[in-house]
């Protein structure tokens, strides 16, 4: 693991998930593909309509997205190739292929949780567009020691 700036990770993943959400929500209007909720995780723990529902999801995946974000700066940043961006272009395509592949073999193992995300070909195409806009975002942010 190479040497992180923390506070650049941290806000630079706060923020590449907050824009990832935010374009999520707007894909389905413009693009007519899916809406993708980063909220859907509050309904695996809490149910479908339950209150707090919302911030707890969003609080997960704004978790999530910090995660990344520290994987790709301790681990990634150094060897994937090209500019800032393109290096989270990549990330933000590599990731979308591991998470696919997880969520394939826990939820055939029976996983609760990886039953809550959608896998149908526009919701994939979806996902990969919102962690590749999560990557160039986070690529463009941050900022190594």
């Amino acid at each position: 693991m190479g040497e992180i700036n923390f506070w650049s990770v941290l806000i630079s993943g706060l923020i590449a998930g907050y824009v990832m959400a935010f374009v999520g929500y707007w894909m389905e209007g413009v693009f007519g593909l899916p809406r993708y909720d980063v909220t859907l995780g509050g309904t695996v723990f809490l149910g479908q309509d339950k209150p707090g529902r919302w911030t707890l999801g969003f609080l997960v995946h704004e978790i999530d997205a910090v995660i990344f974000a520290l994987i790709y700066a301790g681990f990634l940043y150094e060897i994937l190739p090209g500019a800032d961006y393109l290096k989270g272009l990549i990330f933000g395509a590599g990731l979308t292929v591991v998470i696919f592949i997880l969520a394939t073999v826990g939820s055939v193992l029976g996983g609760k949780i990886f039953k809550a995300i959608p896998n149908k070909p526009k919701d994939l195409l979806t996902a990969l567009i919102l962690r590749m806009v999560y990557g160039v975002v986070l690529g463009l942010l941050y900022t190594p020691f």
